[in-house]
């Protein structure tokens, strides 16, 4: 699962990207956020959220490539994706 420390990787690649106007691609393999009190503790609310808002404002196409559940569980394995 995530960490608050992998939210801070993210965002420095991201703007890594942005910088070299490179194209960002995600991967999204994942069944959502840590729910641990630590997590809370180190700012991964504050982090994920300067993450999204990051995203918003790129300037660079953004591909996303989601692999198995992608956060939503039973819904990804028994709907097909609509969003891709």
């Amino acid at each position: 699962m995530p960490k608050p420390e992998g939210y801070r990787k993210a965002l420095r690649l991201m703007r890594a990207r942005r910088a070299l106007q490179h194209a960002l691609v995600t991967l999204i393999d994942t069944q959502g956020r840590y729910p641990g009190v630590g997590a809370e503790e180190r700012g991964q609310s504050d982090h994920r959220g300067a993450n999204l808002f990051e995203m918003s404002v790129l300037s660079v196409p953004i591909v996303t490539v989601r692999h198995r559940e992608g956060g939503c569980g039973w819904r990804a394995r028994h709907r097909p994706c609509v969003t891709c």
